[in-house]
């Protein structure tokens, strides 16, 4: 059947006329045990024989004008029904026009609300359903704050009524709702403050003694950390390898810099001596080490090998 040509229509089963508020009257007739023309095997795979005849029910739907304005074209809709009635045909095309509303909503569901982007983490089906009903408790909460919600819209929407709100635009402005909410909890009451240790007993409860920190203590600390982690994931490596002389030379220089720098460290917080070397504009630490050697070892305060910056005159 060929639905481009209405000299094969044959006689409606039943027609119906509906007023809709924007389209105005919609037309739907109906026509009884009609089926399609399969084509392809896809479903029919496992279907021996010619492919089967599956009769049903054709709906054309065809409103008075268009809210926007276009040109107005029918609608072919095809039921697996047979003997259809005007009550079954206004149930059809009423249906396939609120599919619209069902898209948009599991939609919100999905992208806005979150409902299938914790499923890693649900270990049970148990816990999917939970997680669902909480997803259809808040977009009942969204749907019940729309008069009360403020519509923060974005600059390319039209404003609209606030009983008009998507749940998307009515959760854009559910956070102001907080200060026009009530609380379940009372107010507080007034109370004078408690009698305290009676006088000349013992306090069971000594204060916890706190240590004072400073931000040079926490580097060095934080510096040590990230040394022995970084060992801890480099060392393991070669277990199974053996290393030239070249390598081992290598490593055993750098590992004598390392307890050098070290040593360094230790006698510098021990003693409080401070290196000219930290000082801006003079040699650091890695300069310190080359010029004392890969198994130099500070182990006191040694004398300044820079001299003082002299202060010209003007």
């Amino acid at each position: 059947m060929f639905l481009g040509d209405p000299s094969i229509w044959g006689t409606e089963q039943a027609v119906t006329i509906t007023d809709t508020r924007l389209p105005g009257k919609a037309t739907a007739q109906a026509g009884d045990r009609l089926h399609p023309l399969l084509t392809r095997r896809a479903a029919w795979l496992d279907h021996d024989g010619p492919l089967p005849i599956i009769k049903g029910t054709v709906v054309r739907l065809l409103v008075e004008k268009l809210p926007s304005g276009e040109v107005n074209k029918p609608v072919w809709l095809w039921w697996s029904g047979t003997g259809t009635t005007e009550a079954d045909v206004d149930r059809c095309w009423q249906s396939f026009l609120r599919r619209f509303d069902i898209k948009h909503t599991f939609r919100l569901f999905k992208q806005t609300l979150g409902w299938t982007r914790p499923r890693p983490r649900l270990r049970s089906s148990e816990a999917a359903d939970r997680w669902t009903w909480l997803v259809i408790a808040a977009y009942a909460q969204l749907r019940l704050a729309r008069p009360l919600a403020t519509d923060l819209r974005r600059p390319w929407e039209k404003p609209v009524e606030p009983n008009r709100l998507t749940p998307a635009r009515v959760r854009r402005g559910f956070r102001n709702l907080h200060a026009r909410t009530g609380s379940p909890a009372g107010a507080p009451k007034p109370s004078r403050p408690g009698p305290g240790r009676p006088p000349g007993s013992k306090n069971r409860h000594p204060a916890v003694r706190t240590i004072d920190r400073s931000v040079e203590s926490l580097d060095l600390v934080t510096a040590c950390h990230a040394f022995v982690a970084a060992s801890s994931r480099v060392v393991p490596g070669p277990r199974d390898r053996q290393l030239g002389n070249d390598e081992r030379t290598i490593v055993h220089g750098n590992v004598a810099r390392v307890r050098a720098t070290l040593d360094w460290i230790e006698t510098a917080v021990d003693t409080g001596c401070k290196w000219r070397a930290l000082a801006p504009g003079l040699p650091a630490l890695a300069d310190l080490l080359r010029i004392h050697g890969p198994l130099g070892s500070p182990r006191r305060c040694r004398p300044d090998p820079w001299p003082a910056p002299q202060a010209h005159p003007p």
